[in-house]
Order: C-alpha cells, then structure tokens, then sequence
C-alpha cells in the first residue's frame, strides 16, 4: 500500500514543478511587456539555481 502512495507523491511533485514553471514563465513573459510611467519594468534575473541550503539558514 505504501509503496503506491510513494509513486503518487513523485507524480504530484512533478506536477507542482511543472506548474510552477509555467507559473515563472507566464510572469516573466507579462514583466516583459509591462511598462510603468512609459518605460520598461527593469527585469534582473540570473537564471543561477538558487541554493535551497541557504535559505534554510
């Protein structure tokens, strides 16, 4: 019985991670083409993975 609900948690992990990339893309597509006051929204981003150990701290 485990055994199934470990392989149902893989695949709903899996879903909230391609949600959530959706999710990052759409914004980043919208901020893209927002303007505010006439000019662009000025739009930093590294594309660095972002180290989940520090946050923890």
């Amino acid at each position: 019985m485990m055994s199934v609900l470990d392989k149902g948690h893989v695949g709903i992990a899996a879903l909230a991670v391609g949600i959530a990339q959706a999710g990052l893309e759409a914004a980043l597509e919208y901020a893209q083409t927002r303007k505010q006051f006439g000019r662009p929204l000025p739009i930093q981003f590294s594309g660095n993975p972002v180290d989940a150990r520090r946050h923890g701290e």
